[in-house]
């Protein structure tokens, strides 16, 4: 059956007692049975898994560095079995775990990077095996490079793959979460647990690069503060165990605990800053221990060479199960001595430098004390006297002994009865790749074999390795020009390096790095390129041309690659985006469609043509193209920001608010997004939410005085009255003649009880011609609260001769006469506003009102009133009582009875389905007036 997992037992393993585990070599041991299963659930013990990323076993001090502490894992090894050559499969973290909880090299369970896909569903993980044999399964891990789509979820009833409270002040930070969280997670799973064993593995990211534990003193060396990390990981693995023999004493089982590592860190060993590229002892050697929770037995070291695959077909026989199929794992040894006269080939390898930069492959095997490097230049080392592997045993051009050579080929040939695995899709999102590239991990453009001139060894280029890691590292933090200098050193050595052209072509995407690209990738374009960078580099030129507005100096270029690679789709829309750029935007729509034409789901074409469309004033087109994209799960952060523009323009807000939020997503740094994102999020109430996003903003534009501003905004809105007080305090230091700003600031000053603050702030923006007239109505606020009234009305009075149509100002004002029988003052106030803001219904209606009901004879005018109140219930839709009561008035103010009657009753009936009553009182007061041809008079008028 298709997708059916193998089942091909090899036959179990019984060994006694729950001390040193297995660990034996005898593979006849213990009685025959027909189950998939030996012993019950019911007797076997919890079973812990520690992985620690980024490991060397010589930097642990029971491994014998006495430079750091680590007294959880030496506690472990006092009492355990401890490996002291115990070699990764990889020196990359997905190969190396898949491996470690298959049983399988990376040559069968064909995870061979980060990021390359899904471990097939027909593998059988030891999960699946422990979870199948009664065990509850939880897993806790610490960086995205695990997450659950990449396949090793299979089997666990709970895998916390969460890390987005990651909190390291790095740019990597959204790349991990530390050790405590990860702890916290493991521990919340145990307390989930009823009756039955349980399998936990916990993943510990943090020795990895960036090393920045908590507490980190300055001016330590790179060396210490890695140990720093390892002993921070020690300390929260000693907090995990106190949480595992609690559990362990609650269900009354023993733990069985493996700690170990994915593989270690070159530390700059053979030129290598981090791990990945080399297969050096200093990034395959791996610390592994193996112990009994609650075992007072003195410790045991085993000095032969064992891996990560045997770990799983070694529990599966400590716990008598049943392996699926042939393992590439054998049981590990419970002494030195085990398998020393036939010494088994232990093998390894690394696909990261074919994957990132085009060059070949590495892969070998430890075969007793001698280890066998198969590289272009192959390398031999006898690693127990030369540990730090210094002497190539092979002289230059030497060819290796037959039986390494033969060692190699037969430690990559699949046991009888293991399936061929295949690489699952994972639907990667641009946000996942982002995440890897941040790791340092770049699964590669998996080019072609290219002409068949050999590949470079690693070696003989790490150098460039070097400068390429740390243009890496420029490109995320944003220093353009010390990237661009160590690109064009690299591509000067190794033109077609895959790595640093992908580098090249993002930096051309930053609209900010521009200049800086461009001359690297017009130097680039003068000598021949190899696919696909033949068209993928000079259409990157194009488009970043095209954004930063200097597509007219590419044009030329681009018409001709499109002339002698017509169907190339890239080419064309770079070609199109110039022509946008340059005003020819008939021009560019033909090479839009003949991309579409070659591919139709090609992600810049059906952009480029919602451009046109977005242009053009088409907003359903437009919309309907950008989510074409969408869909085709290609999209980029801008297709996304791009199209929640058109939803908002379109009054989609709900829809808007979703496409900002993936393209920020996608994008963390897209900062208009963001502030498009935040200021929709504030419109639609969702203050909180908006200040997340704002507090992100002046983080990546930290000298922007509005991003502050809106950032104050949001906070104020929140009642956070001293954090919005810091950010207005912090625009106006940027920007100091921002008006809006300042008045804010002395607003915020205000809310909180500061008046003479708020006032020498109002009073310093005086002098700003921009907020002239709103300083001076702030002013007359204060003045108010104090009691000086009469300098509130002439400050008013002064906002106002500023700016007539200022509306707080006049309303205020106007109010204020009203209330103090000064109708002429108010009449007065009233018209200013009314001829500034004819369309304003509440200063209209207000003065219609006092014309048309006055009691003073003389501010009386029935006329104007009339052409006021009629003028704004046409504003007001004719669904407004008090409206159609002021409209009323005026009407019988004219003597126009008949039609004040009708309009006072459309009044009261309105009034009365709102339930407004007391309205309702006065309405129809009024409509007695009107029957007996009496105008209609308000006494506070």
């Amino acid at each position: 059956m298709i997708g059916a997992k193998f089942r091909k037992p090899l036959g179990r393993v019984f060994l006694l007692g729950f001390g040193l585990v297995c660990v034996g070599c005898e593979r006849d041991a213990g009685p025959s049975g027909s189950g998939r299963s030996g012993g019950s659930a019911s007797a076997r013990p919890n079973v812990l898994l520690v992985t620690f990323d980024t490991t060397r076993a010589d930097r642990l001090s029971c491994y014998g560095n006495q430079a750091v502490r680590t007294p959880t894992i030496d506690a472990l090894a006092a009492k355990g079995v401890r490996y002291t050559r115990c070699y990764a499969p990889a020196p990359i973290t997905l190969p190396s775990h898949a491996s470690l909880l298959t049983g399988l090299y990376p040559t069968h369970h064909q995870l061979r990077d980060n990021g390359v896909g899904r471990l097939d569903e027909r593998a059988e993980t030891l999960a699946e095996l422990l979870r199948g044999a009664g065990y509850h399964t939880g897993a806790a891990v610490g960086a995205f490079v695990l997450d659950a789509r990449y396949g090793l979820n299979q089997g666990f009833d709970s895998y916390d793959d969460n890390i987005s409270g990651a909190n390291r002040a790095t740019g990597l930070h959204f790349a991990e979460r530390p050790a405590s969280g990860v702890t916290d997670a493991a521990a919340r799973w145990l307390t989930t647990l009823e009756e039955g064993p349980f399998f936990l593995w916990v993943h510990y990211f943090d020795p990895h690069a960036p090393y920045a534990p908590p507490g980190l003193r300055k001016g330590v060396t790179e060396q210490e503060a890695y140990d720093a990390e390892i002993a921070y990981a020690d300390g929260e693995l000693g907090r995990l165990l106190a949480q595992v023999k609690s559990r362990g004493s609650a269900n009354g089982r023993e733990t069985l605990v493996v700690f170990t590592a994915d593989h270690g860190e070159s530390l700059h060993e053979h030129g290598e800053w981090t791990h990945g590229l080399f297969v050096y002892n200093a990034t395959i050697r791996v610390p592994l221990i193996v112990t009994t929770l609650g075992d007072d037995a003195g410790g045991v070291t085993v000095d032969a060479p064992v891996s990560l695959v045997d770990v799983m077909p070694t529990l599966l026989a400590r716990l008598g199960i049943d392996s699926p199929y042939g393992l590439d794992g054998a049981l590990l040894p419970l002494s030195t001595n085990s398998g020393k006269d036939a010494p088994r080939a232990v093998y390894f390898e690394t696909q990261l430098p074919f994957n990132t930069y085009g060059w070949s492959a590495l892969e070998g095997v430890v075969l007793g004390e001698e280890k066998y490097i198969a590289a272009p230049s192959p390398e031999l080392y006898h690693v127990v006297a030369d540990p730090s592997e210094m002497k190539n045993l092979l002289a230059a051009g030497a060819l290796p002994d037959a039986r390494l050579v033969r060692a190699l080929r037969d430690a990559k040939k699949s046991a009888p009865g293991t399936p061929e695995l295949v690489v699952g899709e994972t639907g990667e999102d641009a946000k996942a790749i982002k995440r890897l590239a941040a790791l340092g991990y770049v699964s590669g453009a998996r080019p072609s074999a290219g002409d068949g001139s050999p590949l470079a060894d690693p070696k003989a280029m790490v150098t460039l390795h070097d400068k390429a890691t740390r243009a890496s590292l420029h490109l995320e933090g944003r220093r353009w020009s010390k990237a661009a200098v160590l690109i064009r050193a690299v591509l000067s050595k190794d033109p077609n390096n895959y790595w640093v052209l992908d580098m090249l072509i993002k930096m051309l995407q930053e609209a900010a790095a521009y200049s800086d690209a461009a001359d690297v990738a017009r130097w680039r374009l003068q000598s021949q390129l190899a696919p696909p960078w033949d068209e993928q580099l000079p259409a990157a030129v194009g488009l970043a041309a095209a954004r930063a507005g200097q597509g007219a100096a590419v044009q030329e270029m681009l018409e001709r690659l499109v002339e002698q690679k017509p169907e190339s789709a890239d080419l064309r829309c770079a070609l199109a985006a110039v022509l946008l750029q340059v005003g020819k935007s008939e021009e560019a729509r033909p090479h839009l469609e003949a991309a579409l034409a070659v591919d139709p789901n090609h992600v810049m074409a059906l952009s480029g043509l919602g451009d046109l469309a977005f242009f053009s004033g088409n907003m359903e087109e437009a919309i309907r193209r950008y989510e074409s994209v969408t869909r085709s799960g290609s999209a980029g952060a801008d297709v996304y920001g791009k199209l929640g523009q058109v939803y908002e323009m379109s009054g989609q807000e709900s829809r808007a608010l979703q496409a900002y939020r993936d393209a920020v997503a996608a994008d963390e740094r897209l900062v208009d997004v963001r502030l498009s994102l935040a200021g929709l999020l504030s419109r639609l109430g969702k203050s909180a939410e908006a200040v997340d996003h704002y507090g992100e903003v002046v983080r990546l534009r930290p000298d922007d005085a509005a991003a502050h501003y809106d950032f104050g905004l949001a906070h104020a809105g929140l009642q956070k009255f001293d954090e919005a007080r810091r950010e207005f305090e912090r625009a106006v230091d940027l920007k100091p003649d921002y008006g809006d700003a300042w008045i804010n600031l002395g607003t915020v000053r205000m809310k909180q009880g500061d008046l003479p603050g708020a006032a020498a702030i109002f009073t310093k923006a005086k002098g700003i011609d921009a907020v002239a007239a709103e300083s001076r109505y702030m002013l007359g606020v204060v003045a108010a609260q104090r009691g000086a009234i009469d300098e509130t009305v002439r400050l008013y009075e002064e906002a106002i001769a500023i700016k007539p149509d200022y509306f707080a100002p006049i309303d205020e004002l106007s109010k204020y006469y009203l209330l103090n029988k000064n109708a002429a003052g108010a009449v007065r106030i009233l018209k200013v506003g009314v001829e500034h803001q004819p369309d304003d219904v509440v200063l209209a209606i207000r003065l219609a009102k006092i014309l048309a009901t006055s009691s003073v004879d003389g501010l009386r005018d029935g006329a104007t009133a009339l052409s006021l109140a009629k003028r704004a219930n046409e504003r007001a839709g004719g669904s407004r009582a008090g409206v159609l009561a002021a409209l009323s008035a005026a009407q019988a103010e004219v003597g126009d009875f008949t039609a004040a009657v009708a309009t006072v009753e459309r009044a009261i009936a309105l009034a009365t389905s709102q339930g407004d009553r007391a309205k309702v009182a006065t309405f129809r007061a009024m409509l007695q007036q009107y029957r007996q041809s009496k105008p209609h008079r308000d006494p506070n008028y």
